[in-house]
């Protein structure tokens, strides 16, 4: 019985261990991705956003000093490219509402990450015209669908029109 016991132990400190050092590795890698694509947006140096495995069930994700709205959606944006870089991930999808908090300078930084990938991006983007001439560029040469008012809607119509009786 003792035997089992410390068999037991042994293996339950193996494991730990394995979870720990493949959380350090997934935290490195991840963490210097979104340093080298934030640092590819600024002439000046900027803190990138930072994940941190507290164990294997806890994490704190945070740009250091900086908790601003624009700076964490830059996070979660950084944070995805990161992970659709790293990984067999097909494809990311973000909505224009991540987008809008996001600065001119960073949007342009992050266009160019989308088409720097063979992998598939959607983005739902408003108000294009408001942003940098290469912003609009890389919109406009990668767009594979446009939506818009005027009998430009997805099946021709907006749903979301009251019918006259």
């Amino acid at each position: 019985l003792l035997d089992l016991q410390d068999a037991r132990k042994k293996a339950d400190n193996m494991l730990k261990s394995a979870i720990t050092s493949i959380l350090a590795d997934i935290e490195h890698d991840v963490n210097a991705k979104m340093k080298e694509f934030n640092d590819s947006f600024y002439e000046d140096a900027r803190k990138a956003p930072r994940l941190h495995f507290n164990n294997y069930n806890s994490y704190t994700f945070e740009t250091p000093d900086d908790t601003r709205t624009g700076t964490n959606y830059k996070g979660i944006v950084l944070y995805d490219l990161a992970v659709l870089y790293l990984t067999a991930l097909p494809a990311i999808a973000h909505d224009s509402l991540i987008q809008k908090n996001i600065s001119d300078g960073a949007i342009d930084g992050i266009m160019k990450i989308y088409t720097g990938t063979e992998k598939q991006v959607f983005i739902a983007f408003d108000k294009q015209d408001s942003y940098r001439e290469s912003t609009r560029k890389i919109l406009a040469d990668n767009s594979v669908l446009k939506l818009s008012d005027e009998n430009s809607e997805l099946y021709g119509e907006s749903w979301n029109k009251e019918e006259s009786e």
